[in-house]
Parts: C-alpha cells; structure tokens; sequence
C-alpha cells in the first residue's frame, strides 16, 4: 500500500517543493541546514527502500524522454560519463518560492525585472552528464521484454546525433542526459564511470553544454536531481542458498562450452573464472587476467556473424559489451575519452568498473592501421596491464582507475593485436556454435535463474582464503614440482593461485581447500600442454 506521503511526492512533486520550501523559510533555527539538503533528505527518507524506490517511473531506452511527462519524477540508473562542466548560477527563490529545480527557467518569461536581479537569490548547481549504463544486460534493464532498434526509431532521443559521442558503444540505443545537482558534492565529488541512481524532475532543455551554434531541435533531456544514492542493482533473483554450488558449477560449465565454445569445457572454465575474478586486491599477485582465446576459427561470414560467447555471457552477467575490432574502428573512433571544444567525447573503452568486455579481433581484414589506429591499440593494451584509462585534454592526459574483466579472441596462435596474461588455445568439437547466426537458445528460466544466482553474489576482497594449512601444501607442492624437473615459475605458481581464488569463489567455499587446489593445478597444465602442441 502506498502512503499519502509518497503519493504526494509521485503526483505533485511540484508541490512538495513548494511546500517544502515554505516550512524551510518559516524556520528561524540558525544551524538551519541549506535547502537542497532538506530536499535530499526528505526525498531519500520518502523512497528509502527498493520497494518504494521502485514506485518511481524509470528513465530509460523503455521509457525514454518522450514516455514522461513534463516534470515527471523520474528515476535514472546511469554512469556518469563527464564531469568536466562548470558549475551553473540559477535563482534559487522566484516571488518568495523555490526556484529551483527548473521552476525559474519554467517561469523565466513571465518573472519582472527586479526578480532577475535578486543576486542574493542566487545560487549555485553542479552540471554533469551520465547516460544509460553501458553493457548492461537486457534482463537486468528490462526483466519482461528486450530492447531493439525499432523502439529506438520511435524515440529519437535515444540515438539523437546531437550527443551520441558521449556514449562508448556506438550506434547503440541510449539515454543521455544533463544531469543537475543542487546538494553541496564537495566532499563526494563524482569520477567517471561512476554508477548512480538519480531521482529528479525531467525536463526538457537545450544542448547547450559547449560553444557550438544550437541547432533546430537541439534539445536533450534534462533531469533536477532531489537525491541520489550509489546504483544498487535489481537483479530479479532469488535469494535461497544453492543447495548444491559444485554441481551447478559444472552444469554451466558445460552450457556455455556447448552455446558459445564448441563443446571446449576447459575454454568455459577459463571463461567463466575469469568473468567473476573478484574485485582488485591490489596484495594479490596479479590485478586482475584478462584472457586470450587463441586459433578461434572464423565464421564464413566474419562480418555479420557475431561470436556467441558475447551473447551467452549477456545471458548471464549484469554487464557484458562487445568490441569487435575492424581497421575502420581502430583508424577512426578513439579508445580514450578525449575532450573536444570542452566537450568530453566517450571512448570505447570508457566502461563501468566490472563490465565484461569480449574484443574480437576476428572482425579485422587486410589493410593499413594509421597513427590513430596504434594509439587506440596502446590504450587497449595499457587497459590490460594497468587497468587504467588515459583521458585526454588539450595539452595534458590523465590516467583514471578502470576494472575491465577483458577476453580477446583471435584467429592466431597468439594474441595478434593486444597481449593477454592468460593464453588458451581453443579446441572446439563443434564449431559451428561459436557464432551466433539466429537467436541463442536459452536454458530453462529456473536453470538460467540457478545460474545468475551462483555468479551474481557479493564479491569479497578479502586476502584470507588460503589458511597457514593450505598455503603450505601449495609450497610444498610447488617445491616437489621443481624437484621433479617440471618446468613452474614463480609466475605459474602466482597465476594458479590467484585463479584457485576464484574458483574458491565460484564453489561457493570460505577458502581454498585441496579438492580445488589441484582442480586449478590440473586447468592450468592442460591449458600449457595446449600452449606446447600449438608450436
């Protein structure tokens, strides 16, 4: 049952700014906090818990700008893509009301003079711009129905030209947004890639965030933030314990060798670890893999074809994108967020932190790479060892935090154009399922539900998984392998036990025991073998 308040607040909530705002001018207190953060809390205390969060009407490529009303109030999962704009100067008060929030622009033609020379009711907003998050997984945006061009069409906001380059996927339906913030963020500034839920008024105004003459038309839409909070994913899940994780491990092993690999249960083993990778313990060995699945066989029609593996780890991972190399994307759209005319343009590679990336390199043909096409090469490979991004400004670039989780996939023996930590050559018994030439089947909606819930849980970053026990066996382990003439580096060793901790993770134990200790050892010797019968 829905509260009056919150009622309120989804009809009108025009009017509980004003109202709002009267009681805020009527207090005398003199540690009065400011305004906005009156709104804030209130609007928080209102929509507090996902139940009431969800009664807002969402802001995305289902229910893009045209879908709203005028000053609806919205909620918009997003990432924030630029934070490089100037604050704005706004009339915080118009005839002894709120001004903010849009209602002095909506009002700005009918207001006297005088009102507009109240410099004392000025105050000051932050402008941002954040769009729809990018890679994220159709079942997680849109749980009852997927998403396609012919919805775009119908909405031209969400492929408008107008600011399509602030958006890393291209030609990918989106929303994309200013976003106006009224709270003090001194001390919680925004980054790029940031995930955030904003809940505001949506209007719609001008593209008037660089210098360049406005256009007929050039609107975009606008959303008047009364609160924010970190983006908190609805994954649609249920929330028992598995009663069985090691058995569901191998049954997903086997789907997704058979939907996207050719049947190779080591390629999805290795897929698969590398995809829940925890989050960087920086006291690890290794940041975080990234994967080369190397003699992946081309498909008759590269161009058209696309891998399935992109497609199955959509199925089951909140975000998945896809980057199929071509010398027309390496030669002419950047890899690094560049700022042009003050306008920060997105790269490809400008992702939210734990966005899966597949870069096929399956797509790229004879021809001549240029000094652009190196440079984006470089920043792919900088992403890779480093996990960091460059950002490039006039005269100056800086590199920002990034947390890629990366699989190449490519033709060679090698990785032909970037360089992967973990090299596994792919033998498929059926390689006519590794592209997707009509739509994936998928398993049973409990199946695949089984699925999500034994990936999608929460990551520890925790360094305690091998006990003193355990993390002598694996010296000495390692010591009798030297021993005995078998060739283990120190790097091997470093590799296998960072890999058991996923595996650790994926089974669903505390800590890395023998039965997965030499699980992991065995994996990594039979990819090595492969690495030796390749030569």
């Amino acid at each position: 049952m829905v509260s009056a308040a919150l009622s309120d607040a989804l009809t009108d909530p025009t009017h509980l700014i004003q109202q709002l705002y009267s009681q805020w001018k009527q207090s005398s207190a003199p540690d009065r906090s400011p305004f906005p953060d009156l709104v804030a809390r209130h609007f928080a205390g209102l929509f507090q818990t996902p139940e009431t969060l969800s009664q807002i009407p969402a802001l995305n490529v289902k229910q893009p700008l045209e879908r709203h009303a005028p000053r609806s109030l919205v909620a918009f999962d997003a990432m924030v893509q630029d934070t490089s704009y100037s604050p704005e100067v706004y009339l915080s008060e118009i005839r002894e009301q709120s001004g903010g929030w849009g209602l002095a622009e909506s009002n700005e033609d009918a207001l006297p003079p005088d009102e507009l020379t109240k410099y004392d009711n000025l105050d000051e907003r932050t402008v941002i711009w954040a769009v729809s998050i990018p890679g994220e997984s159709d079942w997680v945006q849109h749980p009852d129905q997927a998403v396609n061009r012919t919805d775009a069409i119908q909405h031209p906001s969400l492929l408008s030209k107008r600011y399509q380059h602030k958006f890393p996927l291209p030609d990918t339906p989106h929303v994309g947004a200013k976003v106006k913030i009224y709270t003090d963020l001194s001390d919680q500034p925004f980054s790029p890639t940031d995930l955030v839920t904003f809940v505001g008024f949506l209007t719609n105004e001008m593209y008037d965030l660089t210098d360049e003459p406005i256009a007929d038309g050039a609107l975009c839409p606008t959303l008047h933030v009364v609160f924010w909070k970190k983006y908190s994913p609805h994954y649609p899940i249920s929330q028992p314990p598995l009663s069985d994780p090691a058995a569901s491990v191998e049954e997903l092993i086997q789907w997704v060798a058979d939907a996207a690999l050719g049947g190779d249960k080591d390629a999805a083993e290795w897929v698969l670890l590398i995809c829940i990778s925890p989050l960087i313990s920086r006291d690890l060995p290794i940041i975080l893999p990234s994967l080369s699945l190397t003699g992946f066989p081309a498909s008759p029609d590269r161009l058209h074809d696309p891998p399935s593996l992109g497609a199955v780890l959509a199925a089951l991972f909140p975000m998945c994108s896809s980057l199929p190399l071509s010398l027309e994307l390496l030669n002419e759209r950047s890899f690094c967020p560049e700022s042009k005319n003050e306008d920060l343009h997105s790269g490809a590679l400008q992702l939210p932190h734990d966005n899966i990336l597949v870069v096929s390199e399956l797509t790229i043909q004879e021809g001549t790479l240029r000094e652009k096409g190196l440079r984006n090469i470089e920043s792919l490979q900088t992403v890779l060892q480093t996990q960091t991004l460059n950002y490039i400004f006039p005269f100056s670039a800086y590199p920002f935090p990034t947390r890629l989780r990366v699989i190449v996939l490519t033709e060679s023996k090698r990785t032909a154009i970037v360089k992967c930590n973990i090299v596994f050559p792919l033998r498929p018994i059926n390689p006519q399922k590794l592209y997707l030439s009509s739509e994936l089947i998928l398993p049973d909606a409990a199946i695949l539900q089984r699925f999500r819930q034994l990936l999608i849980r929460e990551q520890r970053t925790g360094v305690n998984f091998l006990s003193e026990a355990m993390s002598q066996h694996v010296e000495n382990d390692f010591v009798r392998d030297r021993q005995a003439g078998i060739k283990v580096s120190q790097d091997d060793l470093a590799l296998r036990i960072t890999i058991a901790r996923y595996a650790e993770f994926a089974m669903g134990r505390s800590q890395v025991n023998v039965e997965i200790w030499e699980r992991t050892k065995a994996l990594d010797q039979r990819r090595q073998a492969r690495l030796i019968d390749g030569k």
